[in-house]
């Protein structure tokens, strides 16, 4: 099952847009989220997530503002035995 992931706040790509890529990748349910600079919020949703979904996000740098947070949510995503799709095509 893959999930999807919009961040509400993402000033690049609208949420209905966002939604609607999320969609057309097959994502069966879609959760919406907020930026923290740190990706606080994405990293409790993934911690939430069952073994073996794959999560989805069109724009990864709305949810985290470094490197070295997406890297500790990667880690994160492998740790839960989930798998991440980062960057859907606009």
């Amino acid at each position: 099952m893959m999930i999807g992931y919009v961040s509400a706040d993402c000033p690049f790509v609208s949420r209905d847009e966002q939604k609607r890529i999320l969609e057309e990748t097959g994502c069966n349910v879609i959760f919406y989220g907020t930026f923290s600079k740190d990706g606080t919020f994405f990293l409790q949703f993934v911690a939430r997530q069952k073994p073996g979904i794959r999560i989805a996000v069109v724009q990864m740098d709305c949810i985290v503002s470094s490197w070295r947070h997406l890297r500790d949510i990667i880690l994160q995503v492998e740790g839960s035995k989930n798998s991440l799709v980062l960057g859907l095509s606009l």
